[in-house]
């Protein structure tokens, strides 16, 4: 769900374990809206590489992926903070749900956290983040996220520095996950919740 802007380089996927070809579509999630991308075939037992930053370069996106028939979706992502490469990687989730639980996290010993929420529908959803925090519960301001669109929340900028899980709900279903990075975004790891 993360970047593609111009510091990361941004890669979905597609693997077809099947006996005939899969038609699939991708749709990013900008913060704007979404942006629909031709159909992509892939052929029976094999995989396809999409790189994100050749299609919509330098924007913020996450995606949704759709195909005819079963299809593996992964998505990685690599960066460069001029110390060496970086890089982290993700398993697509099946299917959006009204609450995530993203157990892991902190704003704490250096770490830089982000919430990434993405609403696949076709109205706005209304968004809640509660921080469960070593030292209680710390609330968020709730938010509109607009129909098929995605926005990156910066935990570093919503509370102090503390070891964290968070709590992400919503009236329509919804996907979010965690990325978090350090040592001057020499390393990362991304993570998705338990999606309820």
């Amino acid at each position: 769900m993360p970047y593609s802007e111009e510091r990361y380089d941004e890669y979905i996927l597609l693997e077809n374990p099947g006996d005939a070809a899969a038609n699939v579509d991708i749709t990013y999630m900008t913060p704007e809206g979404p942006d629909p991308q031709p159909a992509v075939s892939v052929p029976a037992g094999s995989r396809v590489t999409v790189h994100v930053n050749d299609e919509l370069p330098d924007r913020d996106v996450s995606a949704k992926v759709t195909a005819d028939r079963g299809i593996v979706v992964e998505r990685a992502m690599y960066w460069n903070n001029g110390t060496g490469k970086g890089g982290h990687c993700a398993i697509a989730t099946p299917q959006p749900r009204q609450e995530c639980f993203l157990a892991e996290g902190s704003t704490d010993w250096g770490f830089d956290e982000w919430i990434l929420v993405q609403n696949p529908n076709d109205t706005e959803a209304n968004v809640g983040v509660e921080y469960m925090t070593s030292a209680g519960l710390m609330n968020r301001d709730g938010f509109t996220l607009g129909a098929g669109s995605r926005v990156s929340i910066h935990v570093n900028s919503d509370i102090p520095p503390i070891d964290t899980s968070a709590y992400v709900f919503s009236n329509l279903p919804i996907i979010a996950e965690r990325s978090m990075y350090w040592n001057s975004r020499g390393a990362g790891h991304a993570s998705q919740g338990l999606m309820r």
